[in-house]
């Protein structure tokens, strides 16, 4: 705060202009450091309410409003001096006027001196009277000066007294907000230990759980590929089964065609010569009935080794294979048709040649038991197809099973691959974590920094309080001596009306010797 206006003693207009214009000057430079110091006082009202808000402690005291106090003692001794100062200089302007006249008029007459002198006596009394007021006003200013002074004196150790108080306790508040700033810094940093432990053992319990992930996924895989080549080896097998298969039924055939064979070479040893001819008509129409039941036969054969084929390269069309089973199987009831049709046809050769009773009788049997045959050879086939099916099924179901398995393979490594993800995502929002953490350290170190600039703030204050407290020491000192110099000047002022009586007498003696003479 700025300090209070000098009190200063004028002796002419020009200098009371000057005066007044520095007075001017020193109250708008004092209403501008006012102003500073009230914007200050604000500025330091929103920090420590910012230090409070981050200290979260309780509010202080209100303080007192220390400028508005001063600014009164600054008015009332500007008012004193001002009331002082227009009584000085209107008394030491009437003494002038009065010191001027006489100088002047030395050599006027005895009425006009008497008139003089009885004005200049009441005049006299009249500034004696003024001198008098302006004795006890300026005694009057000087009490209520010291008044105003003890009780900024008074003031200013209050002030003082508060301002020490309140630099103890922002001590000791920053003291324990330093205290709790270390506990809560020493917790943060064990907490962010154990967090970093936790996050390290988690990554190592991940790494393992990845590995092991990983090392399933290759089993799983090797599974799957020991999956495969097992059906590859299964389906290797069926084609040989297959193989095997078609085999059996050609040896069949060539067992049955064998037996047939011999049957026929009985039958045509047992005929008479007779009917060499008639018999080998009847071969020839055997033999071709047999070349059509072989290729039927071999159709047969063609069409079960074609559905085999069909089954093991199509082990999921069912209804295709069924289809073509029973394609088969139409197949099969065509050629008893036709074996029937033989065998009709046979009877009728058997009833228009009454000649070759016995022989079509012969030919009868073996037609029946080639029937027969070839059906005991369809049931066989019959079963044979349905025991395929069956593995065609059982083949089909474990393909389902492998590719169930396949796909909960590809589950697991989907899940996998999601924890990995997952575990990633974990580790991004822990090092996230840890940038916060690491910026709410610098929002704290920034707190206590604002702290410690708000403590130094304070000791700029106290020092400053010191510093007007020096200053109003100072204007003591100035007050003090400005009474000392008021008194020489009205001691002056005395022995100037002195010398006005002396002058005044010497000018009476000179009129009584003018008389005289």
């Amino acid at each position: 705060m700025a300090s209070p206006p000098k009190i200063r003693l004028v002796r002419n207009d020009s200098e009371a202009s000057i005066a007044e214009f520095k007075a001017i000057q020193e109250a708008r430079t004092q209403l501008e450091a006012e102003t500073q110091a009230e914007f200050s006082a604000q500025a330091r009202a929103r920090a420590e309410a910012h230090a409070r808000s981050l200290a979260h402690k309780h509010e202080a005291p209100p303080r007192e409003s220390l400028p508005d106090g001063w600014s009164q003692d600054r008015s009332k001794l500007a008012e004193a001096a001002q009331d002082k100062d227009g009584v000085e200089q209107r008394v030491a302007r009437e003494l002038l006027d009065k010191l001027l006249t006489e100088i002047r008029r030395p050599d006027e007459s005895q009425a006009e001196l008497a008139q003089r002198e009885q004005a200049e006596s009441s005049q006299r009394l009249e500034a004696e009277e003024m001198v008098r007021a302006a004795r006890e006003a300026k005694a009057k200013s000087a009490t209520e000066l010291q008044a105003v002074i003890a009780q900024q004196r008074q003031n200013e150790r209050a002030m003082r007294q508060r301002a020490e108080a309140e630099i103890v306790a922002i001590r000791h508040s920053l003291e324990e907000l330093n205290a709790q700033t270390a506990k809560a810094v020493g917790e943060r940093v064990a907490a962010d230990q154990v967090q970093r432990n936790l996050a390290a053992e988690k990554l190592k319990i991940e790494t393992r759980l990845r590995d092991a992930i990983l090392s399933r996924i290759a089993n799983e895989a090797k599974e799957l590929r020991l999956a495969q080549e097992k059906i590859d080896v299964e389906l290797c097998q069926m084609a040989q089964i297959s193989k095997r298969i078609e085999a059996e039924k050609v040896a069949v055939l060539a067992a049955q065609n064998r037996g047939e064979l011999e049957q026929q070479a009985a039958s045509l040893l047992q005929e008479k010569i007779c009917q060499e001819r008639e018999a080998t008509i009847l071969l020839k129409a055997k033999v071709d009935a047999e070349q059509f039941a072989e290729a039927t036969a071999r159709a047969k054969v063609k069409a079960e080794s074609q559905a085999i084929a069909e089954a093991e390269a199509r082990a999921k069309a069912e209804r295709d294979a069924a289809q073509v089973a029973q394609q088969r199987i139409a197949a099969e009831q065509a050629a008893a048709a036709q074996a029937r049709q033989r065998q009709q046809a046979e009877e009728h050769a058997k009833a228009a040649a009454d000649t070759r009773n016995a022989n079509e009788h012969q030919a009868c049997l073996a037609a029946q038991q080639r029937a027969a045959a070839e059906a005991l050879a369809a049931n066989e086939a019959a079963r044979k197809l349905a025991a395929e099916q069956l593995a065609a099924q059982q083949l089909e179901l474990q393909l389902q099973a492998e590719a169930q398995a396949i796909a909960a393979l590809h589950k697991r490594i989907a899940a996998a691959q999601q924890a990995q993800r997952a575990a990633e995502e974990k580790f991004s929002l822990e090092q996230q974590l840890r940038e916060v953490e690491d910026k709410r350290g610098q929002a704290e170190q920034l707190a206590a920094r604002v702290l410690r600039e708000q403590y130094q703030v304070q000791n700029a204050q106290l020092q400053s309080a010191q510093t007007r407290a020096s200053d109003a020491q100072v204007v003591a000192q100035a007050i003090a001596q400005s009474l000392a110099a008021e008194q020489a000047e009205h001691d002056a002022a005395q022995a100037n009306i002195q010398v006005f009586n002396r002058l005044i007498q010497e000018s009476r003696q000179r009129a009584e010797l003018e008389k005289q003479a």
